[in-house]
């Protein structure tokens, strides 16, 4: 199965039914397709930089780079028979940090799309009409919740990036940041029947920028940078109710964007960690075997795309759960 692009009326539907415990926990954590933008540009964001310590220097001839290594990674997934939905950025209109869709909007079984307030106002323009319609149109949504309008007051919520869901133990994880709002945590929660567990990390002396830099929630493993929480109690707790088992990761790992990693579902129900190879090859052999214990994992280098934008795999790749119900 390949990456399937800009198909306006092919819907995507969900994926086998559960069989047994372990198969019941990989189908309410895992998403079973994924959306991709293939970035038009990619480039370095100004407007992102002062609250996001993990930009770096740009390479020589980065936006080429970047296109490859997009390339590269959507290879990966079709060879892992990983489920993708991509969408095209028009080469008339490009956007820096287009790469990241899982910023402006998430998606829910119910059958919700919701759009979240981005702290940017370059990075507001990916919202895209054109691009809600045609998710919309693949998960056959019910319902759009634009949320977008509180970023007009300086308050932001940055989709999957803000919030690292655990769908087993209904536990939204978020870490503060002049990026994630509390009231708007709160009000996600609310909406959708999760419990808060809010906390600071900090990295260089800042507030980190985005929780999935820290924190990753899979089926049954927990990938976390203990040492960037202030308290890592609650955390911690949250996980254990959901009988996570939990890889602790270093700051020195965290740079490296190691917990920056996704744990999804293949077209045959089977688990895979996706990540990128500087994540991968940061990690000793006891971690790595943690997160091979599933399946192997899929690995793609994005070393120009994390340098331009501080972001790496899980960044770049948006889940999309069908709607459950007809």
């Amino acid at each position: 199965m390949g990456a399937a692009q800009e198909e306006p009326g092919r819907r995507l539907r969900p994926g086998p039914a559960a069989q047994g415990p372990e198969a019941e926990r990989s189908a309410r954590q895992c998403a079973p397709a994924l959306l991709l933008v293939r970035p038009a540009e990619p480039s370095a964001n100004p407007e992102t930089r002062a609250s996001n310590a993990f930009q770096g220097q740009a390479p020589p001839d980065a936006a080429r780079r970047a296109r490859a290594e997009f390339e590269a990674l959507l290879a990966a997934l079709a060879q892992a028979d990983i489920e993708t939905l991509v969408l095209d950025e028009p080469a008339a209109d490009p956007l820096p940090d287009s790469v990241f869709p899982n910023n402006w909007f998430s998606t829910h079984p119910g059958g919700e799309l919701v759009l979240y307030p981005l702290l940017s106002p370059q990075r507001r323009r990916e919202r895209r009409p054109d691009f809600v319609q045609r998710i919309a149109a693949a998960l056959r949504s019910r319902e759009v919740l634009d949320w977008s309008a509180e970023e007009l007051s300086g308050r932001c919520l940055e989709g999957t990036g803000s919030l690292v869901l655990d769908h087993i133990g209904r536990n939204a994880f978020a870490a503060l940041s002049p990026r994630t709002d509390r009231g708007l945590v709160e009000r996600f929660c609310a909406r959708f029947g999760y419990r808060p567990v809010c906390f600071d990390a900090a990295h260089r002396g800042q507030p980190v920028y985005h929780t999935n830099v820290v924190l990753s929630v899979g089926a049954e493993l927990a990938l976390l940078v203990r040492s960037a929480l202030a308290d890592p109690g609650p955390v911690l707790a949250a996980l254990a109710a959901g009988q996570r088992r939990v890889l602790e990761l270093s700051s020195a790992q965290m740079e490296r964007f190691a917990a920056n990693a996704l744990e999804v579902r293949t077209r045959t129900g089977t688990r895979r960690w996706v990540l990128s190879a500087g994540a991968f090859g940061c990690l000793d052999a006891g971690q790595r075997a943690a997160l091979s214990a599933a399946g192997p994992p899929v690995v793609a280098e994005l070393g120009t795309i994390e340098a331009l934008g501080g972001g790496s795999a899980r960044c770049m790749l948006a889940e999309l759960w069908p709607r459950a119900l007809p």
